[in-house]
């Protein structure tokens, strides 16, 4: 597929989602959610700290995970929506018969929540601006971040039978942003557990960033999203 038509259906995609008031507000949301979080936090610290002898200040690395998660459970679900309404539509039928294929098909919607997840994830950084990271660790943050709204779009995309399932479905999603706090929970079976899902390592390689951190994060998201693939490949017509 040419750069013209990627442009060309990435415009398209994004005319889609300005016609439906949830996708709209599931694309704009992780704009505003640093902005909102850094409000609540300059706020609350001082409050928490005076009456409870908490220092937040120690958890803004946990805060600054969570804003950034929030990209990718947020515009991987506009992907998978996107998707669920072609299929409803009939248009994958199409796509059958077309040089794209069902694979460029994928890649294409695909793109979306990767590109704007990899962009979103930047921002949030400077906006929410409580804790610092070196440039190498934001941009695998934000590489990370991207493989994870992919990951959810297409499970998105597998589980549910249709939109109404599908928000369902988002909504539930949110646990992962629980489990990627797992650490501050100091308990360490539930620790092991988040360890093994993608979702723990955005944050790991937030408040913890190594070459092991680096590794881990990289490799348990590429795999996640290689058995994703592979075990759906028998209902790619669905």
């Amino acid at each position: 597929m040419s750069i013209i038509n990627k442009s060309t259906s990435f415009k398209a995609d994004i005319k889609t989602v300005m016609r439906d008031p949830i996708l709209v507000m599931f694309f704009m949301l992780p704009a505003f959610y640093p902005i909102l979080f850094k409000i609540v936090v300059k706020i609350i610290t001082p409050i928490i700290y005076d009456y409870f002898s908490v220092n937040l200040v120690d958890y803004y690395g946990y805060i600054l995970s969570f804003s950034i998660l929030m990209t990718p459970l947020m515009l991987g679900s506009v992907a998978g929506f996107l998707m669920i309404d072609e299929r409803d539509s009939k248009i994958q039928e199409l796509i059958k018969i077309t040089p794209i294929g069902y694979k460029g098909y994928v890649i294409n919607r695909l793109m979306l929540p990767f590109v704007g997840s990899f962009m979103y994830s930047i921002v949030a950084y400077l906006l929410i601006n409580i804790y610092k990271i070196d440039l190498l660790a934001l941009l695998l943050v934000s590489f990370v971040a991207g493989l994870q709204a992919v990951l959810i779009g297409y499970l998105l995309y597998t589980l549910a039978a249709d939109k109404v399932q599908g928000l369902t479905y988002a909504k539930g999603f949110g646990v992962f942003s629980i489990i990627a706090m797992a650490d501050i929970f100091n308990i360490n079976w539930f620790t092991i557990i988040a360890s093994l899902t993608p979702f723990y390592w955005i944050t790991k390689l937030i408040v913890d960033y190594s070459l092991f951190t680096v590794v881990a994060a990289l490799a348990v998201n590429i795999i996640y999203l290689l058995i994703l693939l592979i075990t759906t490949k028998s209902y790619r017509y669905k």
